[in-house]
């Protein structure tokens, strides 16, 4: 049997290479495609999943006292409210209770500081804040090594006047230093009860309770000529209690701070000013605000929120990298005249003795005092309403009188229009009766000759016919002048309507042509007939033009009787068609140019002085303006100008 070497031919081999589809690899292409681009579409869009989330930075707090003090809460929660709203980078807060006012022996204290050096040694601490009461004995003993020169912000009490101590004003250290002023509560305390005649004075029997106490005996020396002064400093606390349980009438308390008693209790100094006013048959007076609401009624105190506040301003400045050797501490604005609305009432003292810029707690409002605003608002609203509907009454009473002082007012002016455009027409009555004269004589005599003619028996049609219609002409004429008059003298409203400016011109032209041949005066028209209309009172714009060409025919009453000379234009200006009349006169003297217009001016001694007001009325109603002007050469040119019609 012939065998044959399956390795030698590719062909022989029992699993032959398969060799891939078009369409599947294809399909490999796309998929490899859409996965390229998803990855680049990953990288773009979170760039943050490929660089490491910013690093924390540490906050240490070390508090001397003892854990639940009030006024750590106070300090802490205006701090932090600062710097969270202030600084957007995230921080790790670490807060620490070293009790070193119940265990202030050397090697306590240094165990203490050891455990949290060692604590913390694996952190870096980029702001240690140290808040008191009596931080200077760890500083003078620890501070050099503390937190391998942390910049450090402090928080301490330091009596008032004294120099900042040099161990606060270390590089990368600064702070806020409270002073308290016993002076201020116990002026404040004998301000509210003038007729005092005891002050007592207590005090617990910790170090800073001593201090404190001592501050506001020496304090209280300078009112011993006025009061009895009387003190409990590291008094044993039943017999402190007993004494104020026992004070005669006319006595105040001044209670400073009360953290361990005489026997080694440790307190609160909130829970002795409570159960001190609870007790006691005189006012309690305090040094912090921390004891103003449970009991104390108040004092000049120092605020523990605003040392908070001005803490959490100086953390700020120091994370965002200044140097906290540059920034200076904070002595000042700490205090504040503070007290207990209900303390007020309980004690009898009115407000009105407190000094100024005091700040009240726990006022109780009336129902009055809590809703003011939304009292005051509906009684203003009512007010306002009841003032608004009188208004409108009292205008609504006025606007009547006015429509029908309006309407007198109108019927008065129609009149004076009516009464004008008559006297200028009875100046022009007999050159009416000599321009009517015409038509009718030439009327009698055409009839006259048709009759002749129908006596002599002369009846061609032609003849006829042409005597008739010479007739109907002059009839049409004359009637056309009796139109003219009739329609200026009718009292009736001046309805607008759309008017051919050219057309009326040309009409109180042919009314005027009796006075013009009388005076001998040449009237000449210039048209542009491409004018649009505009919407107007016809028998008002003629009375216009009417008083224009009147005055400009007095106006040259003293020209050679072949100088007289009157132009009658229209054309536009703009969007506006303008109507003007010239004379030949002599001019208008430029002092009367300002006043030709006013009402009962005239330079004419039988005149009235109306005829240019009623034409500037005129015009104005018409949303128009008229002026006067001399001519260039000679004479004197008044124009008027009315909105022309759009597409009309």
């Amino acid at each position: 049997m012939r065998q044959t070497a399956r390795g030698s031919d590719p062909s022989s081999s029992p699993i032959q290479p398969t060799r891939a589809k078009p369409g599947a690899v294809r399909r490999l292409l796309a998929l490899g495609t859409a996965i390229t681009a998803a990855g680049l579409i990953l990288i773009i869009t979170f760039p943050a999943l490929s660089a490491d989330p910013a690093k924390p930075r540490n906050v240490l707090i070390l508090m001397a006292g003892e854990y639940g003090l009030p006024a750590y809460d106070l300090v802490l929660n205006g701090m932090r409210n600062v710097v969270k709203a202030g600084y957007s980078s995230p921080l790790n807060w670490h807060a620490e209770y070293m009790d070193t006012a119940r265990f202030s022996e050397f090697h306590e204290e240094k165990a203490v500081i050891d455990f949290y050096s060692q604590k913390y040694k694996a952190l870096t601490i980029d702001l240690l804040i140290a808040v008191g009461p009596s931080l200077t004995p760890i500083f003078r003993q620890f501070g050099d090594h503390l937190f391998r020169g942390a910049p450090t912000l402090i928080l301490d009490l330091l009596p008032s006047g004294v120099e900042l101590p040099a161990l606060f004003r270390k590089p990368k250290m600064t702070g806020v230093f409270a002073s308290a002023d016993p002076i201020g509560s116990i002026e404040a305390a004998l301000t509210l009860h003038p007729d005092a005649e005891r002050l007592v004075i207590i005090s617990g029997a910790s170090d800073m309770d001593r201090l404190l106490g001592k501050q506001a005996l020496a304090a209280s020396r300078r009112y011993e000529q006025r009061i009895a002064i009387q003190h409990f400093i590291g008094t044993p606390l039943a017999e402190m209690m007993a004494a104020v349980e026992a004070l005669p009438d006319h006595s105040v308390i001044l209670l400073t701070a009360y953290h361990v008693s005489a026997t080694g209790t440790a307190f609160y100094t909130r829970e002795v000013t409570r159960e001190v006013t609870a007790r006691a048959n005189a006012p309690v007076y305090v040094l912090f605000d921390s004891n103003v609401d449970v009991g104390g009624v108040g004092g000049h105190v120092i605020s523990f929120k605003k040392m908070g506040i001005e803490a959490g301003r100086i953390a700020l400045r120091i994370l965002r990298e200044e140097n906290p050797a540059a920034i200076s501490p904070v002595r000042e604005g700490l205090l504040e005249y503070q007290f207990d609305w209900r303390q007020l009432r309980r004690w009898g003292i009115p407000e009105g003795r407190l000094p100024e810029g005091s700040v009240v707690l726990h006022r109780e409002t009336t129902f009055f005092e809590k809703y003011f605003w939304a009292v005051m608002g509906t009684v203003a609203f009512f007010t306002l309403q009841s003032a608004l509907i009188a208004y409108l009454i009292i205008l609504n009473r006025r606007q009547s009188a006015l429509s029908v002082r309006v309407r007198k007012a109108e019927s008065r002016y129609r009149e004076l229009l009516r009464v004008d455009r008559s006297a200028r027409l009875g100046e022009m009555a007999g050159s009416l009766a000599h321009e009517l004269n015409q038509p009718l004589t030439a009327i009698l005599s055409s009839a006259q000759a048709a009759l002749r003619f129908l006596k002599a028996g002369h009846t061609e049609p032609n003849q006829i016919r042409e005597i008739l219609e010479q007739i109907v002409g002059d009839d049409k004429r004359a009637a056309s002048i009796i139109n003219g008059v009739r329609n200026m003298l009718k009292k009736g409203s001046a309805d607008r309507e759309l008017l051919d400016v050219n057309d009326m011109v040309a009409e109180i032209a042919a009314v005027f042509q009796g006075e013009a041949i009388n005076r001998h005066i040449r009237v000449e028209t210039r048209f542009d007939r491409s004018l649009p209309p505009v919407m107007a009172s016809k028998t008002q714009l003629q009375q216009v033009l009417l008083n224009l060409m009147i005055n400009s025919a007095y106006a040259m009453a003293a020209n050679p009787v072949d100088d007289r000379r009157l132009v009658l234009a229209t054309g536009a200006n703009g969007p506006n068609v303008v109507v003007s009349v010239r004379d030949v006169g002599p001019g208008i003297d430029p002092a009367h140019l300002d006043r030709l217009f006013e009402p009962f001016f005239t330079t004419r001694s039988e005149g009235m002085g109306m005829g240019l007001a009623v034409c500037r009325a005129i015009v104005d109603d018409h949303n128009g303006r008229i002026r006067a002007e001399n001519n260039p050469d000679r004479g004197a040119a008044f124009t008027f100008e009315l909105p022309a019609v759009e597409n009309g």
